[in-house]
C-alpha cells in the first residue's frame, strides 16, 4: 500500500468517526426534544399527546422503557391487551425490575382479568415501591374486582398518603364510604375528588 493509500484510507476513516459523532449527536438532540414534549404533555395531564409522542420517538430511535410503556397504553386504552404486554415485555428487558413497567403490567392483567396474577404483581410494585401511587390504586381496583373491600379500602388509602388529590382513589372511597350508610364521610370524600 502506498502512502497515499495509507493517508487516503485514514482521511476516510477519521471522517468516518467524525460522521458517527455527528450522527449520535443529532439523535441525542432529537430524542431530548421528543422526550421534552413527552413530560410537557405528561404534566399537562395529557397521557394521550404523550403516548402519540412516544411513539413517534420509537419509530426514529432506539428503544426506551418509558417510550415503550407510553406506547403500551395506547394499546391497553384500545383493548389491544397482547400489544401491551408485548411492549411492556420489551420494555422490562431494557429496564429490569423498572415499578412503573411492571405497575403496567398489572394494570394490563387487571383488565384482561387475570386478577390473582394481577395482585401478585402489584403486590411486587408496592413492596418494592411504596410511593407509587398508581400501583397502590391498581391494586385497589383488583382487590376490589376480587371482592375485597376492607383491603380494596386500605389500598385506596395508601394511594391517598402518596397523592392527596388522585381523584380515582377519592371516587371509589367515597362511593364505598356511601354503600356503607357514611354521609358525611362520603361527601367528604367526594368533594376533594372535585
Amino acid at each position: 500500500m502506498s502512502i497515499f493509500e495509507v493517508e487516503a484510507t485514514v482521511k476516510i476513516g477519521q471522517h468516518s468517526k467524525t460522521m458517527q459523532k455527528k450522527t449520535a449527536a443529532q439523535l441525542h438532540a432529537r430524542r431530548a426534544k421528543a422526550l421534552a414534549a413527552i413530560e410537557k404533555a405528561l404534566a399537562a395531564g395529557d397521557i394521550a399527546g404523550a403516548a402519540e409522542q412516544a411513539e413517534l420517538a420509537l419509530a426514529k430511535g432506539p428503544p426506551d422503557a418509558m417510550l415503550l410503556n407510553l406506547a403500551a397504553w395506547r394499546r391497553e386504552e384500545t383493548g389491544d391487551y397482547l400489544g401491551a404486554h408485548r411492549l411492556l415485555q420489551q420494555a422490562l428487558s431494557l429496564s429490569p425490575g423498572d415499578v412503573m413497567v411492571r405497575g403496567a403490567i398489572g394494570a394490563v392483567l387487571r383488565k384482561e382479568g387475570r386478577l390473582e396474577e394481577a395482585l401478585a404483581v402489584l403486590d411486587e410494585v408496592v413492596r418494592a415501591e411504596p410511593r407509587h401511587g398508581a400501583a397502590w390504586l391498581e391494586r385497589g381496583y383488583t382487590l376490589e374486582a376480587l371482592r375485597n373491600e376492607a383491603a380494596a379500602r386500605e389500598s385506596y388509602t395508601r394511594a391517598l398518603a402518596v397523592d392527596p388529590h388522585l381523584a380515582p382513589a377519592l371516587g371509589r372511597l367515597a362511593d364505598g364510604a356511601a354503600k356503607r350508610g357514611e354521609a358525611a364521610p362520603a361527601r367528604d370524600l367526594a368533594q376533594r375528588a372535585l
